[in-house]
Formats: structure tokens, sequence, C-alpha cells
């Protein structure tokens, strides 16, 4: 199924995992104007929510919340293994019958790359779809 398709849905949730880490130094506009776009996704039944990552993972909004954000300096870590568990608890917290996506924004490899990828992996099983957005 292909991110137009998905975004047609009547029911969707996303979750926008955007990497801040030191890596991202000098290119953190791209990654704001990314989520700037992103932002713009709209509908009836479209619930969005954002987290930034580097040293740990933290909630700027989420799916009930105001779509507000900002840049920030990257700094520390990619610690991506954290923002996909946060990923999971939005997921399964505030859980709906709908499609989910979980869209990435990073330059790098993750710290603890064989963990990502198997909670990803248990992500995807679970049906939620993944595109990355690579700076």
């Amino acid at each position: 199924m292909n991110l137009l398709l998905l975004l047609t849905c009547l029911n969707l949730d996303i979750v926008i995992l955007a990497d801040f880490s030191g890596s991202v130094n000098k290119h953190e506009q791209f990654v704001c104007e990314g989520l700037s776009e992103l932002t713009k996704i709209q509908g009836e039944d479209v619930r969005q929510a954002l987290v930034y990552f580097s040293d740990d993972a933290n909630l700027i909004y989420g799916f009930k919340d105001r779509r507000e954000f900002k840049c920030y300096t990257p700094q520390g870590s990619t610690n991506l293994l954290s923002a996909l568990k946060k990923a999971t608890e939005l997921f399964t917290q505030d859980y709906r019958e709908c499609g989910k996506i979980v869209v990435l924004i990073s330059d790098g490899v993750p710290d603890d790359k064989y963990e990502c990828l198997e909670l990803a992996s248990g992500l995807k099983s679970l049906g939620n779809k993944y595109y990355s957005v690579l700076i």
C-alpha cells in the first residue's frame, strides 16, 4: 500500500520520529522543513504525534494535542530505540482500529541497531507501515 493511498483512509494514526542528535548538526533546518510539511497532513480522522530523539525520546505532541513544534539544536547520540518504544506506547495506549504509519527522519545509524530492527520488525508485523526520510 502506498503512502498516498494510506493518507486517503478515513482513519489514520501517524507517528513522526525526528532525529535531533549531534550528527544532524547543520541539517536541522531540513528536519524542521520536513516536519512543517508533515504537519499539514489533515483529515477529520487523521491523528498525528511527534517524537524528537537524541540521547532520549521526547514526546512533542500526542494524537490529541495541538500540532506545535520548534527546531532544537542537535546534540547527543542517536537513540532511535527509545523513539521506537515511544511510538509503540502511543499506538497501544491510545489504540484505535485504523491505518498506522511511522515516519522516521534521520541521518544515520542508531545507537542500538539490532534492537531497533527487532522492535521495528515487531511493530511492522502488527500492520504498521514505515517510511524513512534520510538527510
